[in-house]
């Protein structure tokens, strides 16, 4: 299985599936510089948001809502992320200990039901997550 299939079912490959890189970026030790985003390749959308004060594992989980929080109800989507700490927790395979955290998982869950969303999380490398290039 190829990063681009990594965690869709065989019937998902077939079916429209949207493909979202996110990423984010935490605040130096000033506080400043911290911000999210992601790129949605098939329509070039994309966007970022500056938001100092944030650690790189919030700004990763707040670039993940926000590119869950456009996307018309009943989607399908992979969200490509290359925190392997974040995807791990998405797909249930750590717990989230840090209650900020905590907090933002489960946001990322529940626009997930609201939306009625059908979302894989994928880990890319660094190298590959396309929307690295938005900070």
């Amino acid at each position: 299985m190829n990063a681009n299939q990594q965690g869709l079912s065989q019937t998902e490959q077939t079916e429209q599936v949207v493909r979202i890189f996110t990423d984010g970026a935490g605040a130096r030790p000033d506080g400043k510089g911290s911000g999210f985003g992601y790129l949605r390749p098939d329509t070039g959308e994309k966007q970022a948001i500056r938001e100092d004060g944030l650690t790189n594992n919030q700004a990763e989980y707040k670039g993940i809502i926000l590119a869950l929080e456009t996307l018309p109800a009943g989607s399908i989507v992979q969200i490509c992320t290359d925190s392997e700490l974040i995807c791990a927790q998405l797909n249930g395979l750590y717990h989230v200990r840090d209650p900020k955290l905590a907090l933002l998982c489960t946001t990322v869950q529940d626009v997930i039901r609201r939306k009625g969303l059908r979302a894989k999380f994928a880990w890319v490398p660094r190298e590959e997550n396309l929307a690295g290039k938005l900070f």
